[in-house]
C-alpha cells in the first residue's frame, strides 16, 4: 500500500511538473525555487543541464526571448540572467522609459 502512495505521488509530482509555468504576476525566483525541487522529486538523477531545460521551457515569455540566445548550462547562471532581465524590466518601467520602435523595422518571430 504503501508503495502504491508513492507511485501515485509521484505521478502526480510528474504531472505537475509537465505543466508547471511561470505565473503571470510570479517572480523568476519562486518559479525557479519550485521547478528543480520537482525536477528532483521526478527524477533524482535528473542532470543539472535537464533542470535548466524545465526551467527555459515555460518561464515567462519576456524572459524566455532574451535567455533562450544564452548558453545557460547551470540553475545558478539561469537564476543570475533572469534576475538581469527583471532588474532592466523594472528599470525601464519604473523610468517610464519607451522606445518607440522605427516604422520599416518588422519583429522577429
Amino acid at each position: 500500500m504503501n508503495f502504491g502512495h508513492h507511485v501515485a505521488q509521484k505521478d502526480q509530482l510528474s504531472e505537475k511538473l509537465k505543466t508547471r509555468a511561470q505565473g503571470k504576476e510570479e517572480t523568476s525566483d519562486s518559479y525557479i525555487q519550485d521547478v528543480p525541487y520537482l525536477c528532483r522529486e521526478v527524477n533524482p538523477a535528473m542532470m543539472e543541464n535537464g533542470i535548466v531545460a524545465h526551467l527555459t521551457k515555460v518561464i515567462s515569455e519576456e524572459i524566455y526571448r532574451s535567455i533562450v540566445i544564452l548558453d545557460i548550462a547551470t540553475i545558478d547562471e539561469f537564476i543570475k540572467w533572469c534576475r538581469k532581465i527583471e532588474a532592466s524590466h523594472k528599470q525601464r518601467v519604473n523610468k517610464r522609459v519607451v522606445y518607440d520602435r522605427l516604422p520599416n523595422v518588422a519583429a522577429i518571430d
